[in-house]
């Protein structure tokens, strides 16, 4: 092996350690995330409980950003799982 394909083997070994260490990031932030998805379920959960038939219009716009707030984090967590696959597959080739 010449001292150029070393060099190249040890570059595309180093892409491959990055990459699979930026998979590992996204996991946990996905686990960070779903954490706060179950946090805004729970809390407009509790919002409803609360208020149950009898709503204002700001209960139910605070309702209303509970969640969304949990589907833009869940739409996030698809997003992410999306880059995860990639990385992980990227880190293997």
């Amino acid at each position: 092996m010449s001292e150029e394909d070393a060099e190249l083997l040890r570059r595309r070994q180093l892409a491959q350690q990055q990459l699979a260490q930026m998979a590992d990031q996204v996991r946990r932030l996905l686990v960070q995330l779903a954490g706060h998805q179950q946090a805004y379920r729970q809390q407009n959960d509790q919002v409803q409980a609360l208020i149950g038939g009898t709503q204002t219009g700001a209960d139910r716009a605070m309702a209303r950003q509970l969640l969304e707030a949990s589907n833009a984090i869940q739409q996030a967590v698809h997003a992410l799982m999306a880059a995860e696959a990639q990385l992980r597959s990227a880190s293997q080739i």
